[in-house]
């Protein structure tokens, strides 16, 4: 068992606190004092703790920039930007919102799923703030407005709000176009262009009423959103909705899609959601540089808005360097805000220590690129920047892991030179490429839920995680919450397991997987070619390659058996 505390305090405002190590515990005392815990069990000690916080001592947004720039490749260096509001922003800097509540009253909703679903409606209506405005839609096989127009968050409409979704019945089919056209019908009389629309959509089931065709269905809804600042969170319930459908609609608004499993709770997924984006401080989100810097490539693409209490993790790589004015934009109840503070982009060679940092990037990237196959279908770029980033930084699952083993035998990479074991039997191929298909094909089922989850997971990565923790997290994805039933959850639980047994280290930048019993830079597969040169463990030959390469160090120091790459030739150190 492993156990952390930190306790920090400060004489100004505590706003960003971060790990990059681990997945910690964050409580905070009031402005000037958090506590940091993180504590697990049957877990191995092996990685440096690591925190980082930052303050602001004129209470406004909290900001801390961090480059990393090794000078490896031509494209630049990382960035990793922190922005949080601090918990305790005033009540005159909450953003004022609309709120749509819509929910699936389909007859397949009858039950528990229903009761769960009411006592969540009913925790955003009590949970609305002053000055909010919201409407209540429920749909089967027509849609209905509760009020027919926004209402003011008073206690006599909170009251007829939560009567109404006591008198809810399922019956009927699903009718998702019309239940959102009719959501979105109150933003004809809206004066406030830029006052945050939210749609909370709760669906148990695919479109069985209407215009059924998903690509249809965006296409009508983004008409009638307009230019307006509209939000559309959604829940699927269960299994038998469609991920593709949810997920464009969340990503073409700076949202987010959940799925709430057979085995979790409605009303504990959507109350926990909405208490994190209930307050929002600041709206319409953009990131600007001025000078010589040039941003790209960033992730999140689209910057979400900005809550209290929530701290906001952007990654990107840069081109140029110095000290250079960052500029965050955006929107408090109509009035634009403009947040500038100094940057320091470090220039090549100079940034070397935080090597997290494009291993966070590519980690999200990947998860955005596997989206992009899952939504759009793949082409050998995408399949072949997947395959480049997963083995240059460790990021490890049963997608990436099959992509690189492809990738590998197309390019006649020698066996010892491979950085991922190829299956042993063709049987084990099989289902690795089964694994992969069906994040590519699926749309509904147990498998587009595991995929859209995955993906998800892989795009709003908090920290880089190592990549036995990445195969465990995706293991709990692929079991599908608990449904015995459904052989693809033992496809994709036997893919992860496969895919843990791969040990890698991300080590000062470099990840290196080992391979029987040699730990083998991942370099070394991209330059088969180069030439190679044996050195004995302990000989003086070793000892002279490590004082012409202090680089090496750490690298060294997995063991006794290494392969890397230095200066253009492959060093393989044995005993």
């Amino acid at each position: 068992q492993v156990a952390i505390k930190v306790e920090v305090g400060s004489r100004e405002a505590i706003k960003t606190v971060y790990s990059p190590s681990h997945k910690v515990d964050v409580n905070r005392h009031g402005d000037h004092r958090a506590v940091v815990g993180y504590e697990d069990t049957n877990i191995r000690p092996n990685t440096d703790f690591q925190l980082f916080w930052g303050t602001e001592p004129r209470g406004e947004l909290g900001f801390n920039l961090m480059t990393y720039n090794d000078a490896q490749d031509g494209d630049g260096g990382y960035f990793l930007l922190l922005l949080s509001p601090g918990a305790w922003t005033g009540d005159d800097r909450v953003v004022q919102k609309d709120v749509v509540l819509v929910l699936d009253t389909s007859g397949s909703m009858a039950g528990e799923k229903l009761e769960q679903a009411r006592r969540a409606l009913k925790f955003c209506v009590a949970n609305l703030n002053h000055g909010d405005r919201f409407e209540v839609v429920r749909f089967s096989t027509e849609a209905e407005a509760m009020f027919g127009k926004l209402q003011d968050a008073s206690q006599e409409n909170r009251r007829r709000a939560n009567v109404f979704v006591d008198g809810l019945k399922p019956i009927g089919g699903t009718a998702i176009e019309d239940a959102l056209l009719l959501a979105l019908k109150p933003l004809a009389g809206r004066s406030e262009k830029d006052r945050p629309y939210m749609l909370i959509f709760l669906t148990d089931g695919l479109p069985t009423i209407g215009n059924t065709d998903e690509k249809t269905i965006l296409a009508n809804v983004t008409k009638a959103m307009g230019e307006s600042s509209v939000r559309v969170f959604s829940f699927g319930i269960g299994t038998d909705i469609n991920t593709h459908l949810l997920d464009t609609l969340a990503e073409k608004t700076r949202a987010i899609s959940q799925y709430v499993l057979p085995s979790e709770d409605i009303e504990v997924k959507v109350s926990s959601f909405y208490s994190k984006i209930s307050s929002p401080v600041l709206a319409g989100l953009s990131l600007e540089a001025d000078g010589p810097v040039r941003l790209s490539k960033l992730y999140p693409a689209a910057l979400p808005d900005l809550f209290r209490g929530d701290q906001l993790v952007v990654t990107g790589r840069y081109g140029g360097s110095g000290s250079v004015p960052i500029s965050i934009k955006g929107s408090v109840n109509g009035k634009d805000q403009r947040i500038t503070h100094p940057g320091e982009f470090a220039a090549a060679g100079k940034a070397v220590d935080q090597s997290f940092i494009p291993q966070l990037w590519a980690t999200r990237r990947v998860g955005y690129l596997l989206d992009e196959i899952r939504l759009r279908g793949e082409n050998p770029e995408l399949r072949d920047e997947v395959a480049t980033l997963a083995r240059r930084y460790g990021i490890v699952t049963p997608y990436t892991s099959y992509l690189i083993v492809e990738d590998e035998k197309r390019r006649n990479v020698p066996q010892e030179m491979r950085v991922m074991r190829p299956e042993a039997d063709a049987a084990g191929r099989g289902r690795a490429q089964e694994s992969y298909r069906s994040l590519m094909q699926a749309k509904s089922g147990s498998e587009a839920v595991a995929g859209a989850k995955a993906t998800e997971a892989l795009k709003r990565a908090y920290a880089p995680a190592p990549a036995a923790q990445t195969a465990d997290g995706l293991a709990r994805v692929g079991a599908a919450g608990k449904m015995p039933t459904d052989a693809a959850a033992r496809i994709e639980r036997e893919a992860v397991e496969r895919a843990a047994a791969q040990e890698s280290r991300f080590v000062q930048g470099r990840t290196f997987y080992r391979n029987g019993d040699m730990w083998v830079d991942q370099r070394v597969s991209e330059l088969t070619r180069a030439k190679r040169v044996r050195v004995p463990f302990a000989s003086s030959e070793y000892f002279d390659l490590l004082r012409r390469h202090p680089e090496a160090q750490s690298w060294l120091a997995l063991g006794t058996k290494v392969t890397l790459l230095l200066d253009s030739t492959i060093y393989e150190i044995s005993d």
